[in-house]
């Protein structure tokens, strides 16, 4: 679940070095046009963006799905499907290499990470005593 919540917003300190690479390289003759490399790189930046706002939005609408999954067969059958399913898709998100299937692996990426956002919560209910559950949760 750690992992799950990493994928999520962590690399977001970094957006500016990944939105780089959307960038063209410079032309051998001559400096570029005016704004054009700043037009570019805003680009980058909406296109990175765009992974982690994408991966929150489909991690939310997720658990219009797991959670009566969740009712209807229990919470150990989802853990193990929703976070085997995740490390498929993260084997997928990690090879590749086109924009395109990057952006859709990270927005399946969300669908099978929302598990963990409503099942952590429901877990930890279950396990511990109400006085006990404001400590586990922080």
């Amino acid at each position: 679940m750690l992992l799950c919540t990493f994928l999520a917003a962590g690399p977001s300190v970094a957006i500016v070095a990944q939105a780089q690479y959307f960038v063209p390289p410079p032309r051998l003759r001559g400096p570029p046009p005016p704004g054009v490399m700043a037009a570019a790189m805003a680009d980058g930046i909406a296109k990175v963006a765009f992974f982690f706002t994408g991966f929150q939005l489909m991690q939310g609408v997720s658990n219009l799905f797991w959670v009566p999954l969740m009712i209807k067969y229990g919470r150990r059958p989802v853990y193990v499907a929703s976070f085997t399913l995740y490390t498929g898709i993260a084997l997928w998100a990690g090879f590749a290499t086109t924009y395109s299937s990057e952006l859709s692996a990270r927005l399946m990426l969300g669908l099978a990470a929302g598990a963990a956002e409503c099942l952590a919560p429901l877990t930890i209910a279950d396990v511990f005593f109400l006085h006990q559950r404001g400590a586990i949760m922080a």
